[in-house]
């Protein structure tokens, strides 16, 4: 019996949790792993080779490895800025699950019932873009960033005609969470630049995207803002913390500082809210209530008295100066600009009476139809007032723009049915932490369910749950 299965029997039978380890070779090899990425993302030639190495590797001595390195790799997530490569990565992931579908027996009713919720949900998608004055090649661009959930069946594919261990792969999450955090902390607050995960958006440092224009300030006390793309696999580290592994006071520590990097209100909530619906007891909930309210309100006065550094107390005073607005131009200020985004899009949704049905996938570079081009007045820099109705930080607004409110409506329903599948499997409520955790990331414009990172990973934690329980066999 392996110790993840000790472990899960452990946590299972006694509710309690162990104390989170993996072996050193793990630690070293998964770091290994990330610096090569980041030297990948920095164009140095090295992470060019190391990276396919360790992915074969991964492949032929542990797929759990491989299974998070290669949705690591082919999404970017931080380390690599996929816009400056010449092809997307991610579109071989794509590629690989529709192939997958084709591989993997489908035996089971789940993975039927899975199987025809997909297609059925990619038809609406299809008949929302018909339904768009703007092309198909040209909305497919987007629209298939929608379409990653098919990357449940990757996993499958992996795991054909191999046990899958639960707790094993859990371990492997924190630990990748972990270390990255880890990064981003050295990153942020060390070395002051971005050195270790460079294909973030980088305000001031637009040109150090390679190794030959990097631009580092250690120790200068000039902490640059690290964007969450790096961390979402946190998103999928919360539930195994908690209900069946503990952290020490060190790893705590790395967690946080890495995820105050951030500096993102809503990937904070995001892992705070989900983290106390998750605990698990009435008492523990309580517990972590009122722990995250003195939390909050800690950070708001900690916040308000050194700068403003972390954005909480800017985004807690937006919400008090939204009830005082008097007109657009007080409303547009909510939201760090979010809402300066979106009034003119829904004002022109609006008189188009496509509400309910949305524009379709516009692009914002590509598409040329002239009653889709707005001048935006809100913006507070008027030099990139002129764009398309398209393209706002808040996801949930995003897809009403894309699909409308039905296809909002769909979009809900269709992940709901996911769950409903695989309700009866143990731990099939790790889906609806992630589902909800990256749902609210999805507020401040981060991940999401219309961004390829954020349905990857929805995606992700459906298929380990369907392993974790079934024998997939390949065609």
């Amino acid at each position: 019996m392996t110790s993840a299965v000790i472990d899960n029997i452990t946590a299972t039978n006694t509710g309690n949790k162990v104390a989170f380890s993996i072996s050193h070779r793990d630690w070293l090899y998964s770091l290994l792993f990330l610096l090569s990425m980041s030297m990948f993302g920095l164009h140095f030639p090295l992470g060019y080779l190391l990276v396919p190495v360790i992915l074969i590797n991964s492949l032929v001595r542990n797929r759990y490895d491989f299974l998070i390195q290669f949705i690591l790799f082919s999404v970017g997530y931080g380390f690599i800025d996929t816009s400056s490569l010449p092809f997307k990565f991610e579109d071989i992931l794509l590629l690989l699950s529709f192939g997958s579908i084709i591989i993997v027996r489908k035996r089971q009713k789940e993975l039927k019932r899975a199987t025809l919720a997909i297609f059925a949900y990619i038809a609406v998608l299809l008949l929302f873009a018909l339904m768009s004055e703007e092309s198909l090649s040209i909305q497919f661009r987007m629209m298939r960033r929608y379409m990653f959930i098919v990357t449940i069946y990757f996993p499958l594919l992996v795991f054909a005609n191999r046990e899958f261990d639960l707790m094993y792969f859990f371990r492997r999450i924190i630990g990748y969470s972990i270390l990255i955090c880890a990064l981003y902390a050295v990153d942020c607050y060390i070395l002051n630049g971005f050195l270790l995960v460079p294909g973030l958006k980088k305000w001031g440092f637009e040109e150090s995207y390679s190794y030959l224009t990097v631009i580092l300030r250690p120790l200068s006390m000039d902490f640059p803002r690290h964007y969450p793309q790096g961390v979402y696999l946190l998103a999928l580290a919360i539930y195994p913390l908690c209900r069946y592994y503990k952290l020490n006071s060190f790893q705590w520590t790395i967690l946080l500082l890495g995820i105050s990097s951030t500096r993102t209100m809503s990937f904070f909530t995001g892992l705070l809210v989900t983290y106390i619906i998750f605990i698990g007891r009435w008492k523990d909930l309580v517990k972590y209530s009122i722990g995250g309210i003195v939390l909050i309100t800690s950070l708001y006065i900690i916040d308000g008295s050194t700068g403003g550094f972390l954005r909480v107390k800017s985004t807690v005073d937006q919400f008090v100066a939204l009830d005082t607005a008097r007109d657009e131009e007080d409303l547009s200020e909510f939201g760090s600009g979010r809402m300066a985004q979106i009034i003119p899009k829904f004002t022109l949704l609006s008189e188009e009476h496509r509400v309910m049905t949305g524009f379709g996938f516009l692009h914002p570079e590509l598409t040329t139809i002239s009653k889709y081009q707005i001048v935006n007045p809100l913006y507070i820099d008027q030099s990139r007032a002129e764009e398309v109705a398209t393209g706002v930080e808040v996801t949930q607004v995003q897809t009403i723009l894309d699909i409308g409110v039905i296809g909002l409506i769909i979009q809900t329903l269709f992940y709901i049915y996911l769950f409903y599948i695989i309700r009866h499997f143990n731990d099939s409520k790790y889906y609806i932490s992630v589902l909800l955790a990256l749902s609210i990331f999805g507020i401040g414009g981060f991940a999401g369910l219309c961004q390829t990172d954020g349905v990857t990973l929805v995606a992700l934690s459906f298929s380990v749950i369907f392993l974790s329980r079934t024998h997939i066999k390949s065609a």
